[in-house]
């Protein structure tokens, strides 16, 4: 927190809160609440992406998408816009068309990234996470954004370090089908550590020596593939799917995805 610059909260508890408003006042940095600036009151899939109204302090009401799917997004995409706001209220030109162009062309590979079809793989969803609030988006977006698929096969590598059966236990809900696969990691546990957690949570999980056997196995039940549990996980699958570098992020340009949030040669969508 600088002097005489803004800080912009979203929602919190309330004696995280306070925390933010005494070092903004030690500071002299202003402490701005995101709800006293608009709030969300709608928000819907859209497509490979996510559509939101917000209500502005004036209570005027407006529509905006950002291009990744999920609940989270719009209230990350609702801070990013107040934010914006904010910015120009400094003097720095920031148009409403240019703020609802950032949105739309947001991009977050590994959260909620989906990978139609293709190429001889089914439908895949890459997620990062990694802790039980992490897996309980998950398969909440899952259900509200993919509504039509069948449940999902879940692949899943995790760290040593994490709470395993905290998050096996709210993944549970979405799928039976559980694969296990080692993680080519100094910081990773025996694979048994991740099978008695798993069983602990109510599955019975395939365990693999490798991730291509995981893979493959999880790959050809004819249903859509969710990976996560770790960082390392999806970029095994990255780079087993042969997905590169995606410079667009770093050059300012959405380049191939469209408004609804999707890349045509592979992706996308926490």
């Amino acid at each position: 927190m600088k002097p005489g610059t803004p800080m912009l909260v979203a929602d919190m508890e309330p004696a995280v809160h306070a925390v933010f408003e005494r070092h903004g006042q030690d500071v002299g940095a202003p402490v701005v609440a995101l709800a006293e600036r608009a709030t969300l009151t709608r928000v819907e899939p859209d497509g490979w992406g996510t559509r939101f109204e917000l209500r502005r302090r004036d209570g005027r009401a407006q529509m905006r998408a950002i291009g990744l799917c999920g609940e989270h997004q719009a209230r990350n995409g609702l801070l990013a816009d107040v934010g914006a706001q904010l910015l120009g209220e400094t003097g720095v030109p920031m148009p409403d068309g240019a703020i609802a162009h950032g949105l739309r062309a947001a991009r977050w590979p590994g959260r909620f990234q989906i990978l139609p079809g293709a190429g001889g793989h089914p439908l895949v969803i890459l997620d990062v996470a990694h802790n039980p609030g992490g897996a309980e988006t998950v398969v909440q977006t899952y259900r509200a954004w993919l509504p039509s698929m069948p449940p999902p096969v879940l692949l899943v590598g995790m760290l040593a370090d994490k709470d395993h059966a905290g998050f096996f236990r709210a993944l549970a809900p979405l799928s039976a089908e559980l694969h296990l696969v080692p993680l080519d990691d100094k910081r990773a546990g025996p694979i048994t550590d991740l099978e008695a957690a798993a069983g602990s949570a109510g599955f019975t999980p395939r365990i693999h020596a490798d991730f291509v056997h995981a893979w493959t196995a999880a790959a050809s039940a004819g249903r859509p593939v969710l990976v996560c549990g770790s960082f390392r996980t999806v970029e095994a699958v990255m780079f087993h799917l042969n997905l590169g570098p995606e410079p667009e992020l770093f050059a300012g340009s959405p380049g191939t995805r469209n408004v609804r949030g999707a890349r045509m040669e592979h992706s996308d969508g926490v």
